[in-house]
């Protein structure tokens, strides 16, 4: 899946439209340009929703 900052601005557009909330991923923090753009360019007014995806050396196996 690519995202380009084009199809992030329509896509907030419309989910501004239809009176969502957007909830942006940040899997790095290169990211924090990508979720700028959206408040720059007008189409976030409220109070962001970022959820920080940032992983962590972990075994795979569950423990019981």
């Amino acid at each position: 899946m690519i995202n380009t900052i084009g199809s992030l601005r329509k896509m907030t557009k419309r989910l501004q439209e239809l009176g969502a909330k957007p909830e942006l991923e940040m899997l790095d923090l290169g990211y924090l340009m990508i979720v700028n753009d959206p408040i720059k360019g007008g189409l976030v007014h409220d109070l962001l929703l970022i959820q920080l995806c940032m992983g962590w050396a972990t075994s795979r196996r569950t423990i019981c």
